[in-house]
C-alpha cells in the first residue's frame, strides 16, 4: 500500500483582534493537539503562549485524507492574569485536545478535553496564531467533527 503524497498547505499567519475573529482562531484551533507543559505566561510582557499542533479543517474541506496536523504558536497579548482548571503540576505531561477557544468580557477561555481549562483575562483582544513547520499526516484522524464522538 502507497501512502498519499501530502500536498503542501500554506502556513497560516491570523490575527484576532475582536470576538468574531477569535471565533475564525477557534475553527482553526478545534481539536488541536497540546501538551499541558507547552503553555507558558510571562506576566511581565503580559504575554500567554501555547504550542499547539493543529489539523488543517480549512484546507482539507471534508476529505480525511486531505487532513493536515500543523505545528504552531498561539500567542496573546495584553495578559493580565490566567488561571488553569484540571492542569496541576502532576498534568504537565498530559496530551490535550482542544474544544473551543472563545472570548467574552475581557476574557478568552480555552476549553479542552477531560475538564482542563484556561482563562486568560485580557486588557483588549490581540492574538496571533501561526504555523512553525510544514504539516504532516495525522496518525489519528479526530472524530467529533464528523459527529463520530
Amino acid at each position: 500500500m502507497t501512502a498519499h503524497p501530502i500536498e503542501p498547505v500554506d502556513p497560516l499567519r491570523l490575527r484576532a483582534a475582536d470576538e468574531q475573529s477569535v471565533e475564525v482562531l477557534s475553527e482553526c484551533l478545534f481539536e488541536a493537539v497540546v501538551m499541558a507543559a507547552g503553555m507558558r505566561f510571562d506576566k511581565e510582557a503580559g504575554r500567554f503562549v501555547m504550542a499547539l499542533e493543529r489539523f488543517t479543517w480549512e484546507a482539507a474541506a471534508g476529505d480525511d485524507a486531505r487532513l493536515q496536523q500543523v505545528p504552531c504558536v498561539l500567542t496573546v497579548e495584553h495578559v493580565v492574569r490566567v488561571a488553569q482548571t484540571g492542569l496541576g503540576p502532576r498534568a504537565r505531561g498530559r496530551i490535550l485536545s482542544l474544544s473551543s477557544f472563545t472570548f467574552e468580557a475581557g476574557t478568552l477561555l480555552v476549553v479542552f478535553d477531560e475538564g482542563a481549562a484556561v482563562r486568560i483575562d485580557v486588557e483588549g483582544v490581540e492574538c496571533r496564531l501561526e504555523d512553525t513547520r510544514p504539516g504532516r499526516l495525522p496518525p489519528v484522524v479526530p472524530g467529533h467533527r464528523r459527529g463520530l464522538a
